[in-house]
């Protein structure tokens, strides 16, 4: 969790084999898969990750082992999330965090629950995200755990939700606990979330991390939010290729798909069409073929061009349900610019009232989609 993926994986190494596990070496044993399968995930290495959650997986099933299951289940949730399997992702999570209870056992549950609600929430499920959010709050709560991960579930649940303004803030707040904590790869998956929604707020601190976590994940995460940093669009939009190509390289689709769909919109911000085009469909193609809706990510970078983002996340709101009163209490903001802001939206997307907003907003989505797709 400080980020020494690799001191981690050496001091593994060799000790502690699965063909081991036994009554007096079992717990030992466990302890160790978790913290390798938490080196292999933060130092980007999900080759590696896959091969031993698979291995693992198999040989608990083999030996009847809830526990050993549990474990194995939870990071294989972890590989196929980032590789924008949400299905996948989804019915692992809920595998690793219902085991038999077997995920009661250690911390696992915690990070099972925080990645079932990543998923979900990365999938637009959002009330089913705030569910298993609160769970994994509780869970974390009742170990007393101090890592940021059902701080970071939270914060998806929340901008599934449409209230992107508020999830940027939990996660600022969860790596602010992570920072305090000593615990730099946790931070650096709090900030993570932060460039992934589009902020490049963190870049700096960021920039930081590269000293602090090991690995080359770490040096990827930094390259986006420096690209969001920068000033010209078409600066930002080629830097955000690139981005996306060393996560593609990496097999983490999802990333990199979210990446391209950033640069889609910073080549549509400066002008440029035909690059715009081209980004949106690599970040198609990206997740092409895997299970699961188009995730939130890209869902709000490839968003209606005419909107503002605040516009976006005030249309997401009322899409909702939400009054404007509730809208301007969740966004700190007056009634009155609520109703603005949706005034411009009904008139930019030409309709009439918040009945017509979900059609409406799907309906640009889908159109900005085949004309991209078509065209690349």
């Amino acid at each position: 969790r400080t980020g020494r993926a690799k001191d981690a994986l050496a001091l593994i190494e060799g000790r502690f084999e699965s063909s081991g596990r036994d009554a007096g070496g079992w717990v030992t044993i466990l302890w160790a898969l978790a913290a390798k399968a938490l080196s292999f995930r933060i130092a980007g290495r999900g080759g590696d990750l896959t091969r031993m959650a698979s291995g693992e997986y198999r040989l608990a099933v083999q030996l009847n082992d809830p526990y050993g299951r549990a474990q194995a289940a939870c990071a294989l949730g972890w590989v196929a999330l980032a590789r924008g399997q949400l299905e996948t992702a989804v019915s692992r999570f809920r595998e690793a965090a219902t085991e038999d209870g077997a995920a009661m056992f250690l911390d696992s549950r915690v990070e099972s629950l925080s990645g079932l609600a990543e998923a979900l929430a990365i999938s637009g499920d959002a009330d089913a995200a705030s569910a298993a959010a609160d769970d994994a709050r509780r869970e974390a709560e009742r170990q007393n755990d101090a890592t940021a991960s059902s701080l970071i579930a939270s914060a998806w649940a929340t901008a599934a939700e449409g209230a992107l303004s508020e999830a940027l803030s939990q996660l600022d707040t969860a790596a602010a606990r992570a920072q305090a904590g000593g615990q730099s790869a946790m931070e650096m998956m709090a900030l993570h979330a932060t460039v992934r929604l589009g902020s490049g707020h963190a870049a700096a601190r960021l920039a930081a991390l590269r000293d602090l976590v090991e690995g080359e994940l770490v040096d990827v995460i930094s390259d986006h939010g420096a690209a969001l940093a920068a000033a010209a669009p078409a600066e930002v939009g080629a830097a955000l290729d690139r981005v996306s190509e060393r996560f593609a390289g990496m097999s983490l689709e999802l990333y990199a798909a979210e990446a391209s769909a950033q640069a889609s919109h910073h080549h549509r911000l400066a002008g440029n069409e035909r690059r715009s085009v081209a980004s949106a469909a690599r970040a198609h193609f990206l997740i092409a073929g895997h299970d699961g809706p188009r995730p939130t990510a890209l869902t709000l970078a490839l968003s209606p061009p005419g909107l503002t983002r605040r516009e976006h996340e005030v249309a997401r709101l009322a899409m909702r349900g939400l009054s404007s009163q509730a809208i301007a209490t969740k966004l700190s903001l007056s009634v009155r610019t609520i109703e603005t802001h949706l005034a411009r939206v009904y008139f930019k997307l030409g309709i009439s009232g918040r009945g017509e907003l979900a059609a409406a907003l799907q309906l640009e989505a889908a159109v900005a989609a085949g004309s991209q797709m078509e065209a690349g």
